[in-house]
């Protein structure tokens, strides 16, 4: 049974659905045609992933470790 290059990325990405759902939105359909399954896992890990997991942490209000924000003292 052989897998469609979304699925099998998925199943090497190990990441959450709603995680995935959004990087794959964001990866140009170009490069989906172009590249390999393990090329495309590669480039989801080093570009997109960092960038769709730290928007995620930011937007949701009621994450149980919220992100640590600096203060700026006005002397």
């Amino acid at each position: 049974m052989r897998l469609d290059k979304k699925t099998q990325i998925f199943k090497n990405l190990k990441a959450p659905k709603k995680v995935f759902d959004e990087c794959w939105r964001l990866i140009p359909e170009n490069m989906v045609k172009r590249l390999n399954c393990n090329d495309l896992t590669e480039y989801l890990i080093r570009h997109i992933l960092p960038t769709v997991s730290r928007r995620l942490v930011q937007t949701n209000a009621y994450s149980v470790k919220p992100t640590i924000r600096r203060e700026i003292a006005v002397a």
